[in-house]
């Protein structure tokens, strides 16, 4: 007979150690870039300590803890960053940080700084504005700026009105912005969307940009003869790249955030990004499977992209031994893979880092 594996998973608190009761998850309800200043709001319970972290970098998030706390109120509180000097940062709100199980914002904000130029640029914004109309997200062009989109729209800008004004620069899309004066810069704030994010591709050349604010194509559906075309802003010329033989040709397009291309598929198709940004739900693990000769054990562990993950064994539900820490990729998901030879039985649990 083979043998008789009794696996039970559970997601529990460390031993002899129950989570503090923590608020609900806050909702970061606004943020503002006000002179060299980031200003986050959001609900604060009172008495709850609420931590805000930050990150350069959503593709392999590495938080900063803390930017600084604040005591809730009970009522919309606000934080103000003054290290806003990165190029882009992005923010989410903790509450009971440090304790084993803190709970984190339902929602994850930020800014990328994005150099405009002479002559001609291709913009994308790469976060949800709330409002993306091209009056507040583009609000600090040069006279006589004038921006065109995939469908044949243009506006132009003097005195800082844009007209006609009711065109809108949504995360996925994306405009040709041409810059008659100096360079100057344009900070793009807002939510990062998370999610499936789905951007249609019709069979047709398009201006395009990544919904999620990452650098590079990430999960694009390449197909044979798709043709991208990124714009070289220094020698202000075109670089095509074609997807044959299941490779770009001219190395692959290398995209920034708030940076659009053009796309030409060669089958209208949908470019899906399932992102996932924010922590501090538990994880979520599969039904197990057997696999090397039934001599293993596989688990799929699923939760919030850069949450640090420890999976823990114990043969009697007492003591305890890690066996393995895992940061979840920007997938939002990985495969852990561990011996269950030479015992009976074997339990798991995981718990937040």
């Amino acid at each position: 007979m083979g043998l008789l594996l009794r696996l039970v998973i559970l997601w529990l608190a460390l031993p002899g150690r129950l989570p503090a009761q923590v608020g609900p998850p806050p909702v970061i309800v606004s943020l503002a870039l006000q002179n060299g200043f980031c200003v986050l709001a959001f609900a604060a319970a009172t008495g709850q300590v609420y931590t805000v972290q930050a990150t350069a970098d959503l593709a392999s998030p590495v938080w900063t803890n803390p930017v600084g706390s604040v005591v809730g109120v009970g009522s919309v509180m606000e934080f103000v960053d003054a290290g806003v000097t990165a190029p882009s940062r992005f923010y989410r709100v903790a509450v009971g940080a440090g304790g084993p199980a803190p709970v984190y914002s339902l929602n994850v904000v930020g800014y990328v700084n994005r150099l405009m130029q002479t002559g001609t640029n291709l913009v994308a914004n790469p976060l949800d504005a709330w409002d993306n109309t091209i009056t507040n997200v583009l609000w600090n062009c040069p006279d006589g700026t004038v921006i065109y989109d995939s469908f044949g729209g243009s506006s132009e800008c003097y005195g800082g009105v844009w007209a006609p004004a009711s065109l809108s620069l949504n995360p996925g899309d994306g405009v040709i912005l041409v810059n008659p004066s100096g360079p100057f810069l344009v900070t793009f704030a807002g939510e990062v969307m998370q999610g499936a994010l789905t951007n249609p591709l019709p069979a047709q050349p398009m201006l395009k940009s990544s919904m999620a604010p990452v650098a590079g194509l990430w999960e694009f559906p390449a197909q044979e003869g798709d043709q991208i075309q990124t714009w070289d802003v220094t020698n202000q010329t075109f670089v095509m790249h074609t997807f044959s033989d299941g490779a770009w040709t001219n190395t692959p397009p290398t995209v920034q955030p708030g940076e659009a291309f053009w796309v030409n598929v060669s089958a209208a198709t949908n470019w899906v990004q399932n992102f996932t940004v924010v922590g501090g739900g538990p994880p979520i693990i599969s039904a197990p499977q057997l696999s090397g000769g039934k001599s293993n054990i596989t688990f799929l562990l699923s939760g919030p992209a850069g949450s640090d993950y420890v999976l823990q064994v114990s043969t009697n539900l007492l003591n305890w031994s890690p066996v393995n820490t895992s940061t979840i990729p920007v997938s939002g998901s990985i495969n852990l893979t561990n011996p269950i030879t030479g015992t009976s039985r074997r339990f798991y649990r995981v718990y937040l880092q």
